[in-house]
């Protein structure tokens, strides 16, 4: 009985040292390194405008197909008391996710952001949300090639292009000390892919978003 007792003493002055050194810890000024593992899913929308002489329509798609896949992020950046400035790099592999689909061969697609980060301190905790301007980018054929595995992003004679994207990134962190920290994930990422071309006599202008959801976890070091 005295073991027993001994040992839960012990264990719990262990549990009580370790929240009491770390329940303020809390990283400074410095360079930072975030490295991320997350699930991307993603959706696509279109919008085509087009006119022939004084006719024109609109007209809006949402597409049933979607992917999943693997992402990794590496962000890199320098961070002050509350606000940091990153660049923030995504390497993904993504595949179509539908029966119709399944046989199409996996796509590359990566992004590259600048992105402005708000971060508020919580006592060992410490909430982020970020803006993000950047490039999205895929792999994948010439769309005049007519095969299934079309680039997803692409320029305006159907060759795989980067195009203009936009990202709200949240994260929440827990410092094991003052340069570690482990946490969650949840960045939302539009690609804005913008062709303009003639098709039957129309002048066509055509908008392909590209929505790119990646949850994930993270690991981050303040040097």
């Amino acid at each position: 009985m005295k073991v027993k007792a001994l040992a839960l003493g012990l264990l719990l002055s262990f549990f009580s040292a370790f929240f009491a050194t770390n329940a303020f810890a809390n990283p400074g000024s410095g360079l930072e390194i975030k490295v991320s593992g997350t699930a991307p899913i993603v959706n696509f929308t279109t919008t085509k405008e087009g006119e022939r002489g004084s006719v024109t329509y609109k007209d809006e798609y949402d597409y049933a197909e979607w992917m999943v896949g693997f992402n990794g992020r590496i962000s890199l950046g320098y961070r002050w008391s509350l606000i940091g400035l990153y660049i923030d790099q995504d390497l993904g592999w993504v595949k179509y996710n539908n029966t119709e689909n399944k046989d199409i061969d996996p796509y590359f697609l990566g992004g590259t952001y600048f992105t402005f980060r708000a971060l508020i301190p919580l006592s060992a905790l410490e909430f982020d949300f970020g803006l993000g301007l950047g490039l999205m980018y895929s792999n994948g054929d010439d769309a005049r090639a007519h095969t299934k595995h079309m680039a997803i992003t692409t320029d305006s004679d159907g060759d795989a292009s980067p195009c203009f994207a936009f990202k709200i990134a949240i994260g929440l962190s827990y410092f094991i000390t003052n340069s570690i920290g482990i946490g969650i994930d949840l960045d939302y990422a539009v690609g804005m892919n913008i062709v303009s071309y003639h098709e039957d006599g129309y002048r066509v202008e055509q908008t392909d978003y590209i929505h790119h959801f990646t949850p994930g976890l993270h690991l981050r070091f303040v040097l």
